[in-house]
């Protein structure tokens, strides 16, 4: 399954971004930063300018809500903000900026630089990280850029469903893809 979402991030990226005003990437929940770390170097060649914003707590989950989330506060925690930023550095990725801490804290930083998003990808499995991730987000896409949802539809994230089923209902949005990732276009 990861292979296939890579791909899809691939063919985002190389044969449907050109035609975007806004080619920056916003990565809410990174992980060990293997998305994050592939988008730049693919930007690196298509879209030398852009930059991507690995933003994570690179502790773990933090406090979840126990009636909306099956992970919980610790999960991931095996993650590391030093090693991302040491492999970013080896790969020498000057477009991939490692953002540690909780959404709501970081990014407003990031907005303040008035990006203007090509693609986000949400991957952050929980409600709440969900919820701001796209409220926060989608008012930065550029026309026509992409909302990708990395595991909005597995079976241990029910709750992150439950947070995009939220925003389409209430912007009555039609997704244009929903395999290997639910995706949705800013705009359109």
């Amino acid at each position: 399954m990861v292979e296939a979402k890579r791909m899809n991030l691939f063919l985002l990226l190389t044969d449907f971004f050109e035609k975007l005003d806004g080619k920056d990437v916003i990565e809410f929940g990174s992980y060990r930063g293997g998305n994050a770390l592939f988008m730049a170097h693919v930007l690196k060649a298509v879209a030398p300018k852009a930059r991507v914003y690995a933003c994570g707590t690179y502790a773990g989950m933090p406090v979840t809500d126990a009636a909306w989330d099956l992970h919980g506060a610790g999960d991931f925690s095996e993650a590391s903000f030093e090693a991302l930023s040491k492999r970013r550095d080896k790969l020498k990725l000057k477009n991939l900026e490692v953002v540690k801490g909780l959404f709501a804290d970081t990014f407003p930083g990031i907005a303040r630089k008035k990006p203007s998003f090509g693609l986000a990808h949400i991957d952050c499995d929980i409600y709440s990280g969900v919820k701001y991730a796209q409220g926060a987000s989608v008012p930065l896409m550029t026309q026509g850029g992409y909302v990708v949802y990395d595991d909005a539809d597995a079976p241990s994230c029910i709750s992150a469903t439950e947070a995009v089923e939220e925003l389409v209902m209430a912007r009555r949005l039609h997704s244009e893809q929903v395999w290997p990732h639910w995706v949705f276009r800013a705009g359109l």
